[in-house]
């Protein structure tokens, strides 16, 4: 039987992962503030997405924004 909740958690997932995808692609074009927004969104959706706190990382230490980007790798 299909599990209401698993078909909840699978379409977050699912959402979080295109705004990842979104994230990489802007800031592959170095549009790192709507990289930034992606990755807030993406980490609103799914608040333990690993992979969206290390690219937000990334990208802040290329801001220079050192301390934030800090703060997305011990969370």
């Amino acid at each position: 039987m299909f599990d209401q909740k698993t078909s909840n958690e699978s379409s977050a997932f699912i959402t979080a992962a295109v705004k990842l995808k979104d994230a990489m692609t802007f800031e592959s074009t170095g549009k790192y503030e709507s990289a930034l927004t992606s990755l807030d969104q993406a980490i609103g959706i799914q608040s333990d997405y690993v992979d969206a706190w290390l690219i937000k990382g990334v990208i802040l230490s290329k801001l220079g924004r050192c301390s934030e980007a800090l703060q997305c790798m011990i969370k």
